[in-house]
């Protein structure tokens, strides 16, 4: 069932594999056309799609301005991963950000569960449910716009990545709280960062020229800015601040 303006922190299904919806069923969606052709992208896509099919860390934190192409570096990464992976994906909005749990709002009320619950119970019931919806197998939780996601939410999701529970790529503007509650992952070596800053001249001619040349009819273009990577380093004293 699509998610109307009722439902700001959940993402309409737009599935890589299994990707699970609010209502707790998941939806079998065939992968992105090999048509789509996407600018800048380079070693970063690679580091984010290594992060979370690889065994070394348990996800990625993007950051970038508004605008920069996180979320088409999401999707472009999701669309690289095995189709068995079960995926969740969740979206932050100024009514989540202002709700206790708002983000999992959603989730829970199909449970039947309030949102209202300590951190501790917070914990063991949405790592419960992530777990059903993994089936045996890993489980991906991608957050978009975590700018605009409750502390709570975000204590959450560190704590269940932290426990190797689940995997969790976030996208957000900027570290400041409460990102920087995902920060320490990155800080401790647990996920990688990437800041996106721009394309260089490179990408920015690629994709000039490709803009001239005719696709074949249903294809698409899409570009992301974006810099070289920068990848972070377990003993990394790189500041917290974007």
């Amino acid at each position: 069932m699509p998610l109307g303006p009722a439902f700001p922190a959940a993402e309409d299904p737009q599935g890589y594999g299994k990707l699970s919806n609010v209502s707790g069923r998941t939806t079998r969606i065939p992968q992105v056309a090999p048509s789509r052709r996407l600018f800048g992208y380079g070693s970063e896509l690679s580091t984010v799609v290594d992060a979370i099919s690889g065994q070394k860390h348990l996800g990625a934190l993007i950051v970038g301005a508004a605008g920069v192409g996180k979320t088409a570096l999401l999707n472009a990464a999701l669309s690289r991963l095995d189709p068995d992976l079960s995926v969740t994906r969740l979206r932050g909005s100024e009514t989540a950000r202002v709700r206790n749990l708002g983000i999992f709002e959603i989730l829970l009320s199909r449970e039947g569960i309030d949102t209202d619950l300590p951190p501790g119970r917070a914990l063991s019931v949405i790592g419960d449910l992530f777990e059903r919806r993994a089936e045996g197998g890993d489980f991906l939780v991608v957050v978009d716009n975590a700018d605009l996601v409750d502390d709570h939410s975000l204590a959450v999701l560190a704590q269940l990545t932290d426990a190797r529970r689940i995997k969790l790529v976030i996208a957000a503007e900027s570290v400041r709280s409460p990102v920087d509650l995902i920060a320490g992952l990155w800080l401790a070596g647990s996920v990688v960062r990437i800041d996106l800053d721009g394309i260089d001249e490179a990408d920015a001619a690629a994709m000039i020229n490709s803009s001239s040349t005719p696709e074949r009819p249903g294809s698409s273009i899409s570009w992301l800015a974006v810099s070289p990577l920068r990848r972070s380093q377990p003993n990394s004293t790189k500041s917290l601040a974007p």
